[in-house]
């Protein structure tokens, strides 16, 4: 009975934030923002349930796409990425929001929205990696590549070797530029990249 007030009190108050998120006011905004991403951070699949990820999801959307508040972008992936590493379910739900992740990635205006928005795709290469491949994002994820280090590096990487699973032939228009770069790095010292590297070409062949 505690576990189900609980999630009750979570998921409501999850629902309270909609309004903050779809504010005009900016500082309202960051607020509803913080306040779930926190919330996203510390739950799971049980302490999520009822969550309203079928609202929630659009209402990110809004703010992935502000046009002027790079503050407001970075946590609102950043929301994204944690709604999907706690309810691996939502992913269904946010493949709505691929094509402006993959914007984020090629625009590489602001390094941290860009490494948030990869972390995002990450998750969602997981399940839905032909949609990315659809979606353009081989060229998008391949693009920043030199731009990242360490741990964003090892996730671009396992964005493509989890898309490479949902190529034809048609889709090599969009790595066949790249192909070079990305052999360079087998040569590289880093024994993590290079594994990484290898299961991009084991499944691209």
């Amino acid at each position: 009975l505690l576990q189900n007030r609980l999630n009750g009190n979570t998921s409501g108050r999850a629902a309270q934030l909609l309004p903050a998120l779809e504010s005009a006011d900016e500082t309202v905004q960051l607020a509803g923002l913080a306040e779930l991403t926190n919330m996203l951070a510390m739950g799971n699949e049980d302490s999520l349930a009822g969550f309203p990820i079928k609202q929630l999801v659009p209402a990110l959307m809004l703010c992935i796409r502000h046009p002027h508040n790079d503050e407001v972008v970075n946590k609102a992936c950043q929301a994204l990425h944690y709604l999907l590493e706690a309810l691996p379910r939502s992913s269904a739900h946010a493949l709505a929001a691929i094509p402006a992740l993959l914007e984020k990635l090629e625009s590489l205006e602001v390094i941290d929205i860009a490494e948030q928005a990869l972390a995002a795709l990450e998750k969602l290469s997981l399940r839905h990696g032909k949609a990315i491949v659809q979606a353009g994002g081989l060229a998008a994820v391949l693009f920043p590549m030199d731009f990242f280090f360490g741990p964003s590096l090892y996730k671009a990487l396992n964005v493509l070797a989890n898309c490479f699973q949902y190529m034809t032939s048609a889709d090599m228009a969009q790595v066949q530029p790249s192909l070079a770069s990305l052999s360079q790095r087998l040569r590289q010292h880093d024994p993590k990249m290079v594994e990484r590297v290898c299961l991009c070409f084991c499944r691209l062949v």
